[in-house]
Parts: C-alpha cells; sequence; structure tokens
C-alpha cells in the first residue's frame, strides 16, 4: 500500500529523551520499497547549543531527511 504514513518514538542524543514524530511516504513497486520523510529536530531539545544566546551562528532547528530503501529476498 502506497500513501503517507507517521512514525512516533522517544530519540536518544546525548544522554536527552524526546518525542519524536516522522511523516513519511512508502512506495512499493514489485520486491522493492522505498520509504521517504523528514522531520525537523531542536537542537535545545538536547542539550545542544544553549551556551548560545540566538541562532545567528548555529540555527537551533535541524531539518533531518530520511530515505530508505528495501528489496524483499
Amino acid at each position: 500500500v502506497d500513501g503517507a504514513y507517521i512514525a512516533e518514538g522517544i530519540l536518544s542524543l546525548k544522554s536527552a529523551e524526546q518525542p519524536v514524530t516522522l511523516p513519511f511516504d512508502l512506495e512499493i513497486t514489485g520486491d522493492t520499497a522505498v520509504m521517504t520523510g523528514q522531520t525537523t529536530l531542536q537542537r535545545l531539545d538536547f542539550g545542544i547549543g544553549q551556551t548560545y544566546s540566538d541562532e545567528s551562528s548555529l540555527g537551533f532547528p535541524v531539518v533531518v531527511n530520511v530515505t530508505l530503501t528495501a528489496q524483499r529476498n
């Protein structure tokens, strides 16, 4: 089944845990499935960039792109 989905889970990074939602699309053609998704993480949620007073030198949001290809054997 092709379409839009949402994966939800807990991401652990630098001893910090935050809930993350990853919307993704799934395309299945024959024996190959391709998943593509994107989400945005906030550095401050994981204790990264706390010493910066603003985002001028280090952007606090980080866009994460995910692509996964799976082949059925």
